[in-house]
């Protein structure tokens, strides 16, 4: 899959309004709304990287980690991180590798299944999540800080209603 071209700006409604004009069953509202999700979700996905970057981390190997610290209680197969993260088992054997690697995972036998691992975070993983965390979710609220609580609302609500309609492109769902 290669790397989608994206607008660096998200045109202005003036001009998504004379590109629609060629099309009449269009309104460049949605248009301009759906540009400037992508656009944000692009900033926000760039923003991550970088800032997980200046810890020595990936966003997908936090994702891991985090996966693992909120499901403590049980216990996690590789091929049950890959169902939750919603990527395919090479690719979290890869992540899984580099984790173990550098100390923030062990893979133990299954007691219950001798042909399969369970994956556990490490103390070295829970010392940098508890460290990392806090300024984490402080920059995330920094983030969030100039929408209302209203807003927020009515933007999951909104977001999650998008979320269920990826099948009008051809996605499927989990």
């Amino acid at each position: 899959m290669s790397e989608p071209i994206l607008f660096r700006k998200v045109p202005n409604i003036e001009a998504l309004h004379s590109c629609a004009q060629q099309h009449a069953d269009v309104d460049p509202g949605f248009i301009e709304a759906f540009l400037i999700l992508v656009y944000t979700s692009s900033e926000l996905l760039n923003a991550g990287v970088e800032y997980f970057q200046e810890y020595g981390t990936s966003p997908a190997r936090f994702g891991l980690m985090m996966q693992l610290n909120m499901n403590k209680e049980h216990t996690l197969s590789p091929s049950d991180l890959a169902e939750l993260t919603g990527v395919t088992r090479a690719t979290i054997t890869g992540l899984l590798d580099g984790l173990e690697r550098d100390g923030f995972i062990q893979r133990q036998p299954d007691p219950n299944d001798r042909r399969s691992q369970t994956v556990h975070l490490t103390e070295k993983a829970q010392t940098f999540l508890d460290g990392f965390l806090p300024g984490h979710f402080k920059r995330i609220q920094g983030l969030m800080s100039n929408v209302s609580v209203k807003e927020k609302k009515q933007l999951v609500s909104t977001l999650t209603k998008i979320l269920d309609n990826l099948t009008v492109l051809g996605h499927k769902k989990p």
